[in-house]
């Protein structure tokens, strides 16, 4: 059997993934600047993230079904979840991935990425907005929300 996963966008990312890490990054930044133990700083980090994420993820969810009457996902089918896009122990998963991501994986990688040509970059934040473009007209929200370029 072969199944399919339907996305949203027809390139390789996820901008939930991206929106989430990139809130875990910036309040691990903030967290940073303060005089708080290592150990406060985790705790407050993965706390912040998990409020966070989840927010993002109903959020997501919420504008995913409203613009494109589509679930990516849902959680009912799980014990302690509230409504189709959040889950307790979900939620509480993420918050453990964003910390490993951030205090363990990002921090070795960084050298590599700051390494990437801006050109490289530019090119995928094109293809990225093309993406987003195409997605938006393939489902004729540029003229649902009076924004038709063409």
């Amino acid at each position: 059997m072969n199944h399919k996963k339907e996305t949203l966008l027809l390139g390789p990312w996820m901008p939930i993934y991206g929106l989430g890490f990139l809130f875990v990054h910036i309040i691990h930044q903030f967290l940073k600047k303060k005089n708080i133990t290592k150990k406060k700083e985790l705790i407050l980090c993965y706390i912040i993230s998990v409020l966070g994420i989840t927010i993002c993820e109903e959020i997501g969810g919420l504008l995913t079904y409203h613009f494109f009457h589509k679930n990516y996902w849902d959680y009912t089918s799980l014990s302690l979840s509230i409504g189709p896009y959040i889950n307790v122990f979900v939620s509480l998963g993420w918050g453990v991935l964003a910390l490993i991501i951030e205090y363990l994986i990002y921090p070795k990688v960084k050298p590599f990425l700051q390494k990437i040509p801006k050109s490289i970059t530019t090119i995928l934040f094109i293809l990225f907005l093309l993406d987003n473009l195409i997605c938006f007209q393939r489902h004729n929200l540029l003229y649902t929300l009076n924004l038709h370029p063409f």
